[in-house]
């Protein structure tokens, strides 16, 4: 059970630290983001929630082939969209969020073998 909650701490920490330095971004440049909403693709926010930027980035995904020996791997990712390169650029402004677009984004990771 400790475990679980530690998890989960360490989840809402990521969450909250994406968040505030998005919008922090966000402001600092005077900048808005589009497409967050579902309802209205047009409308444009200056303060994201960390729940729409997740759901930006849930059709990303990671696709590894291994060679059958595992000497050689071919990594092939989804191509991002204007507003997940705009996010990625926005939140890349300080070495906290470079580490976390790199580690902890929830990518879809698909692994097969190379024949």
């Amino acid at each position: 059970m400790q475990g679980l909650t530690y998890l989960l701490t360490v989840g809402v920490r990521v969450v909250t630290g994406l968040e505030f330095v998005l919008r922090r971004s966000l402001a600092q440049d005077h900048a808005t983001l589009s497409c967050l909403h579902l309802e209205n693709r047009q409308k444009m926010t200056n303060t994201p929630t960390a729940e729409r930027i997740l759901k930006a980035f849930s059709d990303v995904s990671l696709t590894i082939f291994k060679t059958a020996a595992g000497e050689h791997s071919l990594h092939r990712w989804t191509p991002l969209s204007v507003l997940q390169q705009e996010a990625l650029i926005m939140a890349s402004a300080t070495p906290f969020c470079l580490c976390m677009t790199q580690k902890y984004f929830a990518f879809k990771i698909v692994s097969s073998s190379m024949t």
